[in-house]
């Protein structure tokens, strides 16, 4: 089982996942500009900052080239700003850079990259903790060591990093690095699976079905996979018919609003016709979390609304 590197993550209009802590006055309005959408007057008002050494102009250089969103993409200057800033010592250069290292933007030096990957882990950077652990695991640039790799997952998993939560639920169901514990793994996967990540949703659905670390329960394992569903997963869809086909099916007694919520006052999802058939997932007071075709989609509608399929 092979790990995948991770970027930053997206970097909006907005700057995510940049320190903005008492930046440069020069710097801020150029960030300004940038967010009122005046991205070419922002770029003449930043480069010479950058040029100047300011570590967080270069970091926004870099991640304005790179994501291309603003003014046109050049991976070439960005990898160059992010050389500067890194240099500088900013965390999310050094794992920018780390990743350029691993995946062929510069001249691949997996061993290098495990370096700058490191320099950003021992700052705290999450992504840089998770993306040093997923080089441990598969042993690209250092040799390979579950045990170090858990290490680090859990230093992201611990700030909240879907991933490294993910990963780390991994470790402790396959038992490789961390001793093999069901429970821990469920724990960990409902932690990403809770933050939307689909392959946790998907592998979480697994252990209810099994009763794996968790209660068997298939109304739960449909729930979870139909969310992963949702989003495209495939595998997640297949899991959701086959766990269906264990649950009652009721139908509408009449046309109905099905809600996003338990509650009355809840948007409305669509308005069902009468006899159309669902499956029950759970119970909340009045109201019945159900799942239904088309998009495998989760609502819930009134008990009384429902009458089993004979």
């Amino acid at each position: 089982m092979a790990f995948v590197l991770l970027a930053a993550g997206p970097v909006s209009a907005q700057f995510e996942g940049i320190s903005l802590a008492n930046p440069d006055p020069a710097v801020a309005e150029a960030m300004r500009l940038f967010r009122d959408g005046q991205h070419e007057q922002g770029l003449v008002q930043l480069r010479p900052l950058a040029e100047q050494g300011d570590a967080l102009a270069q970091l926004l250089m870099a991640t304005i080239l790179d994501e291309g969103k603003l003014v046109p993409q050049d991976q070439v200057q960005a990898l160059a700003w992010y050389r500067k800033a890194a240099a500088q010592g900013v965390a999310q250069a050094q794992n920018e850079l780390g990743r350029a290292l691993s995946n062929g933007s510069l001249p691949r030096d997996d061993a290098q990259a495990v370096i700058w990957y490191r320099k950003a882990a021992e700052q705290g950077h999450s992504v840089a903790q998770l993306n040093l652990g997923i080089a441990y695991w598969n042993g690209t640039g250092v040799s390979r060591d579950h045990a170090e790799a858990v290490v680090w997952f859990r230093k992201a998993a611990e700030q909240g990093l879907g991933w490294g939560q993910y990963y780390l639920g991994s470790a402790y169901h396959s038992g490789l690095g961390a001793p093999k514990d069901s429970v821990l793994a469920a724990q960990w996967w409902r932690k990403a699976a809770e933050q939307g990540y689909v392959d946790a949703q998907n592998d979480l659905g697994a252990l209810y079905v099994k009763g794996l670390g968790v209660t068997r329960d298939y109304a739960r394992a449909a729930s979870w996979f139909a969310q992963a569903a949702q989003s495209g997963n495939e595998n997640a869809a297949k899991n959701l018919q086959a766990v269906l086909r264990k649950l009652p099916a009721s139908r509408l007694r009449t046309a109905t609003e099905i809600r996003e919520k338990p509650d009355a006052a809840a948007a409305v999802i669509r308005t069902a016709a009468a006899r159309e058939q669902y499956y029950e997932l759970s119970r909340s007071g009045d109201w019945v979390e159900i799942c239904f075709k088309p998009g495998h989609a989760l609502g819930y509608v009134r008990a009384e609304l429902l009458s089993n399929v004979k």
